[in-house]
Formats: structure tokens, C-alpha cells, sequence
């Protein structure tokens, strides 16, 4: 009972309870951030403080102020109104009318907000990627009953994977040099997402060190991808080359799951010259392919589909002597399992 009134003591230094908002552009006090006002009380609709507290347990000292609940709403919010650091989450916060809705009487200084990311072990961290799943679950059922969305209820969602690369000055922590079309050279990072096709929804993101390559690590990040989505659902991943990795197809064929990867094989241009080319119906000068291929690293063959396009003659006479045509080639790799129209 002590510890209860303890805690209930140290929020009401900082916190405060809010009634109903009405929201005028002609009164006074007008805010900035007018944008973020919904997003303020939509995450208290949702619940997302209690179930950050609930779900991620992290314990201060009697005298402390905040909670790690409290800076992990207060950023999130922040980097939607567009911050990109800590000291920009604060100057967000600084507007009255934003700190006056959501109930802040006072905020954090910058280095608190920081000592507590600080204290954040790595199990928390995974318990803060399940609370994100545990919330879109929650909305996905909400909008189902609701009838805004039926995102939930499709037996099929394409997923899909990528990577993108973010540059940083000086020497920041897990930063180093790789694949930086951008800023050649520079130190970065190289996350790697998983998008939702169908709602747009970013499934699942992995901090990674900039000298990472495009695919290390995807195994196990589709396997946490996956154990987070209903056991019904089936996906199909998309990605591009750098996703052509057989670990990552066995894993998928295993678990009845499809994907479209865009091919990289070294040998790719004489793989096609054998293959017989048909034209495609309606597509002028437009040609495919399906057929069977192992790698050498797998067990067994997969299917591919290409399709190419013949570029326009060249006002070459040497050209024209030899008869030669000159091709624009793409190719795709499909699991059996995925199905286009009636194909």
C-alpha cells in the first residue's frame, strides 16, 4: 500500500489528468503542433503507457520522477512531430498546449531522457518489439469489428523486406563503414524492415551496423516475424537480389510460405540464352519464361519466371548484318506455392 501511494505521489509531480479537449482555430493559445494532438490521445485510447509499464518492467529508485513508460511516449511522439534526436524531442514537448492536453505539468530534461535509454537491457528492448505487435493486434481486432478494416481476417499478406542505409557523423556507437551509394565512405547505419503491404504497416525493424550485409541475418528475422503474426496467416515475401538467399527459401517452403525475390546469379545471362521464350499475349515485343533451376548450394529446384522486352533497332548497318537483338531482361524467382490469377 506504501509503494502504491509512493507511485501514485511521484506522478502527480508530473502528470496531472485531462479532461475533454475541444480544439478551435480561432481561440486563444493556439499550438504548432496542433498535429500531434490526436496522436496524444489516440495513444491514450489505445492504452499504450499502461501497456508499456505492464510489459516492460524497469525499476527506479523512490525519488525518481519518471519512468521509462514516460520517455518512451514522450519520444515516440516527438519523432512523429519529426524530431530526429533527443534534444529535438524536447524542443517538440516545449510547446504549452501539447505538454497542457496530455497532461505534463513538467517534462524531462534532455540527459534524463538519455540516462534512461541508457538503462535499457536487451530484454527490454524485445519486450518493447512486443508490445508493438501486441498493440497492432489489438487495433487490427478493433477495426475488424468495427468494419473499417478487414486487414486482419486475409488468409494471404505480402510482406515485404528491405534494408536502407543512414549516414552519421563522427564515431556514433555500432557505426561503420559499408554500402553507402549516398555518402560514400561515411560511417552508417543499415537497418532492415518488414513492411505490411496491405495496411502499410512496418511489421518489424532491426538496428544493424552500417558494414552488415543486405540479407545477414534474415533467417531469424523472418522467424520473429512470423511468430509474431497469426498462426493462419500465410505471407509471401517480396524483396529484391539481395534477398536471394536459399536459407531464407528453405525456411519459407518449410512453413508453407511463398515469396517473389529478384534474382542475382552470376551466371544468369547463359541460364536464359537456353531457355525457350514465348511472347506474351497483348504485350507487343514482350517475351517470358518459366522454368526449373538448383543453385549449387541447394537441395532442390525452384521455379523461375522471366520476362524480357526487345529494345528498338539501332540505325546500324553492321547491326542489321548481323540480325541481332538486343534484349531488356528481368527475372523474378517464385515459390509453386504462389498463385497469379489463374496461373
Amino acid at each position: 500500500m506504501k509503494e502504491k501511494l509512493s507511485q501514485k505521489r511521484k506522478e502527480s509531480t508530473s502528470r496531472k489528468q485531462t479532461g475533454k479537449v475541444n480544439m478551435s482555430s480561432t481561440a486563444r493559445g493556439l499550438t504548432s503542433q496542433a498535429g500531434l494532438l490526436p496522436v496524444v490521445k489516440y495513444l491514450g485510447r489505445i492504452g499504450f503507457e499502461k501497456i508499456v509499464k505492464q510489459d516492460v518492467p524497469h525499476k527506479r529508485g523512490d525519488n525518481a520522477n519518471y519512468q521509462l513508460s514516460d520517455v518512451v511516449m514522450l519520444t515516440l511522439v516527438g519523432m512523429i512531430g519529426g524530431a530526429t534526436s533527443i534534444a529535438k524531442v524536447c524542443a517538440v514537448w516545449s510547446d504549452g498546449v501539447l505538454r497542457e492536453i496530455a497532461g505534463w505539468m513538467q517534462l524531462p530534461v534532455e540527459t534524463t531522457i538519455s540516462r534512461l535509454f541508457k538503462e535499457v537491457t536487451e530484454r527490454q528492448i524485445n519486450q518493447l518489439e512486443s508490445v508493438n505487435h501486441r498493440l497492432r493486434g489489438q487495433v487490427w481486432r478493433r477495426a475488424n469489428r468495427s468494419g473499417a478494416s478487414a486487414i486482419g481476417l486475409n488468409p494471404t499478406q505480402w510482406v515485404d523486406i528491405d534494408s536502407t542505409v543512414d549516414s552519421v557523423c563522427g564515431t556514433q556507437a555500432g557505426a561503420a563503414k559499408g554500402y553507402n551509394p549516398k555518402n560514400k565512405g561515411s560511417r552508417s547505419y543499415h537497418p532492415q524492415l518488414a513492411f505490411l503491404a496491405g495496411s502499410k504497416e512496418i511489421l518489424q525493424a532491426w538496428f544493424r551496423t552500417g558494414g552488415a550485409y543486405t540479407s545477414n541475418g534474415v533467417v531469424e528475422f523472418v522467424k520473429q516475424v512470423l511468430a509474431h503474426l497469426p498462426n493462419r496467416m500465410r505471407i509471401i515475401v517480396r524483396a529484391d537480389s539481395g534477398y536471394f538467399a536459399g536459407t531464407l527459401f528453405d525456411l519459407l517452403d518449410r512453413q508453407g510460405h511463398g515469396y517473389l525475390i529478384k534474382v542475382k546469379l552470376k551466371n544468369l545471362a547463359a541460364i536464359l540464352a537456353k531457355q525457350h521464350w514465348t511472347a506474351i499475349t497483348g504485350q507487343p515485343s514482350w517475351e517470358q519464361c518459366i522454368f526449373e533451376y538448383r543453385c549449387a548450394e541447394w537441395r532442390v529446384a525452384r521455379r523461375f519466371v522471366a520476362v524480357r522486352k526487345a529494345l528498338p533497332k539501332t540505325q546500324n548497318w553492321q547491326l542489321e548484318l548481323l540480325e541481332t537483338t538486343t534484349y531488356d531482361t528481368f527475372l523474378s524467382h517464385v515459390n509453386y506455392l504462389v498463385r497469379f490469377g489463374d496461373n
